[in-house]
C-alpha cells in the first residue's frame, strides 16, 4: 500500500492542474504558458493524467496524445 502523502498527491492531481489553469488565466493572461495551462487544466485531460499516474503507465497517455498531436506536451522527454 502506498503512503498517505503519495495517495493524497495522486488524488489531488486534477485539482492542482485545474487550479494552475485558473491562476495562470488570472495572473498571466498574455503568457506563453497559457495554452499549456488551458490544456492541463481541462477537466478531461486532468483526469487522464490522474488515470495515467494511478496506472503508473505513460504509454496509454502517449498513445492517446499522439492521436491528437500533443505528444510534446505529455511526454516527459
Amino acid at each position: 500500500m502506498p503512503g498517505f502523502g503519495i495517495s493524497m498527491f495522486t488524488a489531488l492531481i486534477p485539482v492542482i492542474f485545474i487550479a494552475f489553469q485558473a491562476i495562470v488565466e488570472i495572473v498571466a493572461t498574455k503568457s506563453s504558458l497559457l495554452p499549456t495551462a488551458q490544456f492541463l487544466g481541462n477537466p478531461g485531460v486532468a483526469l487522464l493524467v490522474f488515470i495515467g499516474k494511478t496506472a503508473k503507465t505513460w504509454s496509454v497517455m502517449v498513445t492517446i496524445a499522439s492521436l491528437v498531436g500533443l505528444v510534446g506536451v505529455l511526454t516527459p522527454f
